[in-house]
């Protein structure tokens, strides 16, 4: 039966009275009644709710895989054994590999180490070297050995060639490589990080071992500046440099969401590259809360696996290196199983702790989920994760309805207490009545990473935590009555 009201309007739409009151009066009344509908059954329709009391996971339990945390895949190894592939790949190249003669690029394996990421699910990270006392003798082109100059030196028996760090010609080139560097990768959604490089030993902003003067304080902010004008809008980490202090101020200094990379875990030398430091320190005991602390084992064999969890806890580390360590059956069931809690102890670890939602709601209507999270790791994520609310019609696949909450996993930090969060959500007044599955994603908004595992049980094949069904009851006769007037007027001209 139609509505009086709306009878009348039809009937006689050219009353002289109901002319002046106009099409646009008529809708914004019809949508301010909509308004309050939806008021009153926010208020009505959770009288009666259901609380979920998710089971956590316990830490003795399997690994929990999940981005830019635990061990990251090294050099296309992953030696320590991980319930599933790290969701992070990071290699290291020489200056030489990257441009074989005076501008002319080759970045191809760099291209090849991303299309290999994405295939796995995963992002990649990576550095650029001058010089490379492990592996090389001679890491830049030959046209850069020949204008800028340099020293012969020797590493552990090794011939190194160190090019002379404050040539002008040195940085005029270092320059053209990263801009083409950056041209070509930054802002990649398969690039997790690009990590600061070219200058020192292996990249890492300090001349360990070398006999060539280090460069100078203009030189090395110079190497920092064009290196993040050239990867803008990707994050950057910065090698703690050993006892580099200069450097590593000016860069972090540029930003909170700027990483660390501090190598030699499982040794004393770890600790005291920023103990040493009152500067370093200062920048790197809250660091961790806005940008990773990334590492890797000291040498080939961590002796000590206990002393690593102690150093991981202590310095909030995200990510470590899963590599840098003997052949697994080498090492003792005790020592292997400090190894795998070693990736365990690292980054993040959320918790679902419990969450309320209402048995039922309106089509339409506005409704209240509340959830109570923990963070029982030791940093918040790095990366945006979207938590995120799916109905979907009762043993069916099809999503009917989402919505997200304003839950930042970038903020949670390591709680004591659990953290309560209550969202408001609005369903479409189009969502046909009935029995809905109402279930949890963490998402990656952008769409690349796969759903973010939690610290609890039920977790499906898809990413999703089921929590229930709630029931979905016909809006209110009004949505239906007045929506074409709100459509139609909105298209009219005053009469």
């Amino acid at each position: 039966m139609q509505s009086p009201v709306h009878h009348h309007q039809r009937k006689h739409s050219s009353v002289p009275g109901y002319r002046r009151i106009g099409h646009w009066t008529v809708g914004l009344f019809a949508l301010l009644l909509l308004v309050g509908v939806g008021l009153l059954t926010s208020r009505s329709s959770g009288s009666t709710t259901v609380t979920v009391h998710p089971t956590p996971i316990a830490l003795s339990a399997a690994e929990l895989v999940n981005p830019l945390r635990g061990f990251y895949r090294w050099y296309g190894s992953e030696p320590i054994p991980q319930p599933r592939p790290a969701y992070d790949h990071y290699a290291r190249y020489g200056w030489r590999e990257l441009e074989p003669t005076r501008g002319q690029y080759d970045f191809s394996a760099i291209a090849a180490a991303l299309e290999t990421a994405e295939a796995a699910g995963a992002k990649f990270a990576f550095r650029v070297m001058a010089v490379n006392g492990f592996s090389s003798p001679l890491e830049v082109p030959d046209y850069l050995m020949q204008e800028v100059g340099g020293t012969d030196c020797t590493y552990y028996d090794q011939q190194l060639w160190v090019p002379d760090w404050d040539s002008p010609q040195f940085l005029e080139r270092a320059h053209a490589l990263v801009t083409a560097l950056g041209e070509h990768f930054d802002g990649d959604p398969r690039l997790a990080y690009y990590e600061m490089g070219i200058y020192g030993h292996w990249g890492e902003w300090h001349n360990g071992g070398l006999c060539a003067p280090p460069a100078g304080t203009a030189t090395k902010q110079a190497l920092v500046d064009m290196q993040l004008a050239a990867f803008a809008d990707t994050r950057i980490v910065m090698n703690s440099g050993a006892e580099e202090v200069a450097a590593f101020v000016y860069t972090l200094e540029q930003s909170p969401r700027i990483g660390v990379r501090v190598d030699s875990l499982c040794d004393p030398w770890f600790d005291q590259q920023f103990t040493d430091s009152p500067a370093k320190l200062a920048l790197i005991q809250e660091r961790w809360k806005t940008a990773p602390i990334i590492t890797e084992f000291m040498h080939w064999n961590p002796s000590d696996p206990a002393l690593c969890v102690e150093q991981v806890r202590r310095w909030h580390v995200a990510a470590v290196a899963n590599g840098s360590v003997s052949t697994w059956d080498d090492y003792t069931a005790e020592q292997q199983a400090q190894l795998i809690r070693i990736g365990k102890e690292s980054g993040y670890r959320f918790v679902l702790e419990q969450l309320t939602y209402p048995i039922e709601i309106m089509a339409g209507g506005q409704f209240d989920i509340t959830s109570r999270w923990s963070n029982v790791g030791i940093t918040p994520a790095y990366e945006r994760f979207v938590v995120t609310f799916e109905l979907r019609p009762q043993g069916q696949a099809n999503v009917a309805w989402l919505g997200s909450s304003h839950l930042d996993l970038e903020q949670l930090l390591p709680t004591t207490e659990p953290v309560s969060i209550t969202d408001q959500l609005r369903v479409s007044y189009r969502l046909k009545p009935g029995v809905y599955d109402l279930s949890l994603v963490v998402r990656d908004p952008s769409g690349y990473r796969a759903p973010l595992n939690l610290a609890i049980t039920g977790r499906t094949d898809t990413g999703r935590y089921p929590l229930g069904t709630l029931t979905v009851q016909p809006g209110p006769p009004w949505h239906d009555l007045f929506l074409p007037v709100i459509i139609g007027s909105s298209h009219r001209t005053r009469p």
